[in-house]
């Protein structure tokens, strides 16, 4: 689960970091209603649509969408920016063509396709379409 949640209401700027890098569009606009109740919460701990396992990374796309990228689960799972639910998920490549590797890092182009960067026996990057392909 992904969740921020403030002391106090107001605008703020929320900057994201994974692995000590920002994500992309970073930081973001927040206006914060009510005190001690998340501005946004995403995914639970689990293996099926709208739960996250082991989270490795996130990026936010030009529409303003999360996209995390899951290590235990072995996929790319997308989800609104604004509600919070799972628009979408792939797998990432067969396992058996991956061998020994894990995946390590996320980006999104402008051109909306999902570059993973995967370690382990070598070193792979591989580009995904918006649609997972």
């Amino acid at each position: 689960e992904i969740s921020y949640t403030t002391k106090a209401k107001g605008s703020y700027k929320l900057e994201v970091k994974t692995n000590g890098q920002s994500v992309s569009r970073s930081p973001f606009k927040v206006m914060v209603q009510s005190r001690d109740i998340p501005v946004l919460s995403i995914g639970r701990p689990g293996n099926g649509e709208g739960e996250i396992g082991g989270l490795i990374d996130v990026a936010v796309d030009n529409e303003g969408s999360i996209v995390v990228l899951e290590q235990q689960n072995k996929r790319v799972q997308v989800f609104d920016g604004k509600t919070g639910q799972s628009l979408r998920c792939f797998p990432l490549d067969d396992q058996h063509a991956l061998g020994r590797q894990s995946p390590v890092g996320l980006d999104i182009n402008s051109s909306g396709q999902f570059i993973v960067t995967f370690q382990g026996d070598y070193r792979a990057v591989r580009v995904y379409s918006p649609e997972g392909t």
